[in-house]
């Protein structure tokens, strides 16, 4: 006998035959078995968004830093450039300049032998050949 809290109706139910009780149980186990597995699953599901969520603002801050290392190597592909061309300027430059100081050389050689033979044909050094 099963009463209410309302008192107003009374149940006598009969028990239910044990084939039907077995039944009954083993339903009222599988609903529970699937409620706790949905409640797993919304579980692990939430979990899994919110490491999607970490993973795709780790990937976007690395996509940051890819764009900032790219940056940096424009940057230090230039320099290398600016280098290369400042290393043949003074490359150049000091070719000019040893050029420069041959022609110079030069021009001591030859006016030094033109003093000598100018010396030579003024009869100053009659015998500098001794």
């Amino acid at each position: 006998m099963q009463t209410n809290d309302c008192k107003f109706f009374e149940w006598h139910d009969a028990e239910l035959p044990p084939f039907q009780k077995a039944c009954f149980l083993r339903m009222k186990a599988q609903k529970n078995l699937l409620e706790e597995q949905l409640k797993c699953k919304s579980i692990s599901e939430s979990l899994m968004s919110e490491r999607l969520e970490i993973k795709e603002n780790e990937l976007h801050q690395l996509k940051n830093k890819i764009q900032e290392l790219e940056m940096k190597e424009n940057e230090l592909h230039q320099l290398k450039k600016k280098i290369q061309e400042l290393e043949q300027n003074v490359h150049n430059h000091s070719r000019r300049l040893k050029f420069e100081r041959n022609v110079f050389m030069l021009f001591l050689l030859v006016l030094f032998v033109s003093m000598f033979i100018v010396r030579l044909d003024s009869g100053k050094c009659q015998l500098m050949l001794k």
